[in-house]
């Protein structure tokens, strides 16, 4: 299966394990401008 162009999906919240859940409920990490991580969106 080719994933290389793969930047998002659509999944139903009933089919994700309670630990992608509780990372979807949680806050986000806001990076700011100059972080490297920040640069690579």
């Amino acid at each position: 299966m080719e994933t290389e162009y793969l930047y998002q999906i659509v999944v139903q919240k009933k089919y994700l394990t309670d630990e992608v859940l509780a990372a979807y409920y949680s806050e986000p990490i806001v990076l700011e401008p100059w972080d490297p991580m920040g640069s690579l969106a």
